[in-house]
């Protein structure tokens, strides 16, 4: 535990050096990575079991549920005899629209059982308190956040406010606002991606994360659908290996402003014991530390040129507004069409946006990946496609010249909900290895695993437009993340 103490009272002293060191390209993040009690706290296991597997599975710590002080310091002193902190505790407070804070009478007590440990409090606020953009700093609660951070930096912890959706200070650059207003060295912002998300801040993330830089003390993060709003939690809520939303991109935003505070996993309301969820959770953290926050995202297209693209762009694709457009709303397209990239790719998160339209005829385009084009005839592709169109080929994976069939079929009731039909829908292509997961708008629609070890799980990508119809089709917004094992083919 000493040990420990030291090495927390270190970090202190050399956070501006850490912070440099940090943000070199290429480095892995050393972040502790923690696991919240939602993800663990489940039937099967009693408390010292569960305690032990979070140990087992090469967590750094936990965090906790507001308890008396005397039982949440047994929290601790359990886990620490595991070797696991406790990182964080969670706190309720409300406040009311005078502005006026309450909270548990025994915050000050719990907040000295926990002394020494630099355990986070994290303060979520309730209540219908003013609106956060016109507060002054004059407030009762800004000023009873700061005699409670005093508190806090008394006995060594200090308080991260916590924003939930709903709640007072739902929104994270509200929880920035206040933290800053407060203006205690103790007390700053956590960084909660499902409720970041639920905001619907989801563009936002990478612009908030730099202003809450110098505030931030912790973030939480968790496998999640991009796109979602409100609190649909079965989305936004995931195992970390997961979900469409890029959560690398989270990683890669705290590594550039140069954050090395501990970072936590939410399981709230997942499905599962505690070892289904934690332990592939830790395998994908300990991939995106260690290699997918080092590269940057691809950007295929540059929205002027065909530049790293071959096809037909004499008489079938063109660009037009910083889209590529492929076929026509004035005439046939007589054959099958396919722009596609000039090198290939093997493991990959790819996102684009498209928008299909016609008149007349097989209305139908798609996304090629891991394909190769074929010499006879060589207009035509072989490999999968992430299909587009009705009636029921949306978000399917489709064999295109190999087996010429669709492979997986989407849920088309399900995605019915959220497709936009002649509008722009964002697709998301996931292929790691021998599996393939498609999103289409937030919606996973797919996850097959292809069967045929030798089948080759590299290509080229292809946008299509298909023959025999009078339609176009749109595609734009494109950007590559590449995956760990990505060595092009020998």
């Amino acid at each position: 535990m000493k040990r420990r103490l030291f090495a927390i009272a270190c970090f202190v002293l050399v956070a501006p050096f850490a912070a440099v060191l940090a943000a070199e390209a290429g480095a892995p993040m050393t972040n502790p990575f923690y696991a919240m009690d939602t993800a663990f706290q489940r039937p099967g296991l009693d408390a010292a079991q569960q305690l032990d597997l979070v140990k087992d599975l090469g967590y750094a710590g936990i965090a906790w549920h507001e308890q008396a002080p005397a039982q949440a310091r047994a929290a601790a002193l359990d886990a620490e005899a595991r070797g696991l902190a406790m990182f964080a505790i969670y706190c309720a407070a409300q406040v009311t629209p005078a502005g006026e804070l309450t909270c548990s009478p025994e915050l000050p007590a719990l907040m000295e059982s926990l002394k020494g440990r630099r355990t986070i409090i994290w303060l979520h606020l309730g209540g219908t308190g003013p609106a956060i953009a016109t507060l002054t700093g004059g407030e009762p609660v800004v000023k009873e956040l700061r005699a409670l951070a005093e508190t806090a930096s008394a006995n060594g912890l200090r308080i991260a406010l916590y924003p939930h959706f709903g709640e007072w200070t739902a929104r994270f650059a509200d929880a920035i606002r206040l933290a800053k207003l407060v203006g205690h060295p103790a007390l700053g912002v956590t960084f909660n991606l499902c409720h970041c998300l639920a905001t619907g801040d989801e563009q936002r993330i990478p612009a908030l994360l730099e202003e809450a830089a110098p505030v931030l003390v912790t973030a939480t993060i968790n496998g999640a659908d991009s796109g979602v709003r409100g609190a649909d939690w079965n989305r936004l809520i995931q195992p970390l290996n997961q979900g469409s939303f890029d959560v690398g991109l989270v990683l890669r935003e705290l590594k550039k402003i140069g954050f090395t505070g501990p970072i936590g996993f939410q399981g709230y309301g997942l499905s599962g014991d505690a070892r289904s969820i934690l332990e592939p959770t830790m395998a994908r953290w300990r991939e995106l530390a260690s290699t997918g926050t080092s590269a940057s995202p691809i950007s295929l297209f540059d929205g002027k040129t065909f530049s790293g693209w071959e096809g037909d762009t004499d008489r079938t694709w063109r660009i037009e507004n910083g889209e590529i457009v492929g076929g026509s709303l004035e005439a046939n397209v007589p054959r099958n069409e396919f722009l596609c990239t000039t090198r290939p790719f093997t493991n990959f998160n790819l996102r684009l946006k498209f928008k299909l339209a016609g008149k007349s005829g097989f209305i139908n385009a798609g996304v090629q990946f891991r394909s190769q084009r074929v010499k006879d005839p060589p207009n035509e592709m072989a490999g999968y496609q992430a299909d587009i169109g009705d009636p029921d080929y949306w978000g399917s994976i489709y064999d295109e010249g190999i087996r010429n069939k669709t492979l997986v079929k989407a849920d088309m009731a399900a995605l019915n909900r959220v497709l936009k039909r002649s509008d722009w829908n964002e697709y998301v292509i996931r292929a790691e290895g021998r599996r393939v997961r498609l999103w289409i708008n937030g919606l996973q629609t797919v996850d097959y695993t292809e069967p045929e070890e030798r089948r080759p799980q590299w290509g080229v990508i292809g946008l299509q437009i298909h023959g025999g119809a009078v339609a176009e089709a749109r595609y734009k917004d494109f950007t590559l993340e590449e995956l760990p094992g990505t060595a092009e083919p020998r």
